[in-house]
């Protein structure tokens, strides 16, 4: 019996995924950039440079910076978000006006089907129908 799931389900499993890797995805690789360094081979200048100026901060100093970085993240995920709720305008390109539609379509229709659609069809999951995307996103940040 394949899973079944309802739009807004799969809107909240989006966003969180999207969370998860836009908003703690980008703070731990920041962290790791701050406090070990670029990575691979090819570590370029202007990274190295960042990685040393941070540990030349005092950690209150250090934390002001880590606090900057979380705000970041929170805010370039959430404008993505905004633009997939189509609440950024909607002009792509000079010229070029429309909306975007998000659709999930499931790979395999034996263990996955979205409710109230037939197994090969997608369904759009922001709608704003039940709230918007970046609502819910607003509601996985950690509060201070």
């Amino acid at each position: 019996m394949p899973t079944e799931l309802c739009p807004d389900e799969l809107a909240r499993l989006f966003v969180n995924a999207a969370f998860s890797r836009s908003y703690f995805g980008t703070i731990k690789a920041m962290e790791e950039l701050l406090t070990r360094g670029p990575a691979g081979r090819g570590r370029q200048p202007a990274l190295r440079e960042l990685q040393q100026q941070f540990a030349s901060l005092a950690p209150d100093a250090q934390s002001v910076v880590r606090r900057a970085v979380e705000q970041a993240a929170e805010l370039a995920g959430f404008s993505i978000i905004t633009m997939l709720d189509n609440l950024a305008g909607g002009a792509y390109s000079e010229g070029c006006v429309g909306k975007l539609k998000l659709l999930f379509v499931p790979d395999d229709a034996s263990k996955c089907r979205v409710q109230g659609t037939a197994h090969h069809v997608g369904v759009q999951i922001n709608t704003g129908d039940k709230g918007f995307l970046h609502d819910m996103f607003l509601e996985r940040l950690p509060r201070a």
